[in-house]
């Protein structure tokens, strides 16, 4: 169709390009719009700067290995206790030579050429190596021997409860609680993180905290696995809420009592920009009215208790500055000025002839 002079073509809306906000959104409950403690809390676990416990799972937990099955040779531990499935390199040299890579079998047994028939499977691995040769030095003498551990044997255990995978697992015989949680990808969404248990037999053998081994490093409590085992998530305990200025805003999951002193701790600390003269804490009492409460960081607001919901905020220092006057505009040196007791405008803008 020719155009028609002074005649503006209609366009069809399909051809009408569309552009999108570039602005990213923060996805809400309904039930969490017409309240500001919700919302904020939102804001903190979805957000840029989602930490805390979210931020502990995918650092620690969902960087892991799926497969824990020993590949290769080993050096195994000195306490390790031999087993069906376990392999071992024996090497003897003197008055009889030997070479053998051989494999503890159902019996607990390995086989030698010239030797016979072992017994091992309960040994210590710092105790092989005298028992081997004492049951060599029966028949020859004038002989070295050297023993190491080959391929290690696979055992298999369980990982139940609030896990993000939950099932058996096949893993090393040198394999602990840790390498069990990550190849099970850790809690899930409504698992703890502070209280996972350790079953075996009829009894909990530990409980392990995450957050000891993410925030501090601390892995003493970790311990090695033995076939059977049941490592159980129960499901998620107390939780608290830590925004504004500090190093590391989200929710937190509470362990027996926590004062606001050692949840600032766990949080990273205040930032630098964070004062100490107020801060405010929200809290449901008895599951039927909202409460405010404002406080300083002195020492009787750091022994503070926190409970299961509460959110706690830091303010940040006020940007007013009690002892300055700023000077703007065409002179020469604008900026921020220390203000004495007297002080006029013409000590900050000299004249001319001075």
């Amino acid at each position: 169709m020719r155009p028609v002079p002074g005649v503006r073509r209609h366009t069809p809306m399909t051809q009408v390009p569309r552009y999108r906000h570039s602005r990213r959104r923060i996805p809400l409950h309904r039930e969490c719009r017409s309240a500001n403690h919700e919302v904020r809390v939102r804001a903190v676990c979805r957000g840029r700067n989602r930490t805390a416990a979210s931020c502990v799972r995918a650092s620690v937990v969902r960087r892991s290995s799926h497969d824990l099955r020993t590949r290769g040779a080993c050096s195994g531990s000195a306490d390790y206790v031999l087993g069906p499935g376990d392999e071992l390199l024996i090497r003897v040299w003197g008055k009889i030579d030997l070479d053998s890579r051989v494999t503890v079998d159902r019996n607990g047994q390995v086989y030698l050429p010239k030797l016979g028939t072992l017994n091992v499977a309960g040994l210590r691995y710092d105790q092989l190596e005298g028992y081997l040769h004492s049951a060599v030095s029966a028949l020859f003498k004038d002989f070295e021997l050297n023993v190491a551990m080959g391929q290690l044997r696979s055992i298999q255990i369980f990982v139940l409860g609030c896990a993000r995978r939950p099932g058996s697992y096949t893993v090393g015989s040198l394999s602990t609680l840790v390498n069990a949680l990550f190849a099970s990808g850790g809690p899930s969404a409504t698992g703890t993180m502070r209280h996972i248990q350790l079953r075996r037999g009829n009894r909990t053998l530990i409980e392990f905290d995450v957050y000891d081994l993410a925030q501090k490093g601390d892995k003493s409590h970790d311990v090695q696995l033995l076939p059977g085992d049941v490592i159980y998530i129960p499901h998620v305990g107390a939780q608290v809420a830590i925004t504004g200025s500090v190093n590391e805003p989200g929710i937190y999951e509470l362990k027996d009592e926590m004062t606001v002193a050692a949840a600032l701790e766990g949080a990273g600390g205040l930032t630098s920009l964070a004062g100490a003269q107020r801060a405010l804490l929200e809290r449901i009492e008895n599951r039927s009215a909202r409460v405010v409460e404002e406080f300083p960081l002195d020492t009787q607001g750091m022994q503070k208790p926190l409970s299961d919901g509460d959110l706690l905020r830091i303010f940040p220092l006020s940007p007013k500055f009690e002892n300055a006057v700023t000077l703007r505009g065409n002179v020469a040196q604008p900026g921020r000025y220390v203000w004495k007791a007297g002080m006029r405008v013409s000590d900050l803008i000299p004249s001319a002839n001075s």
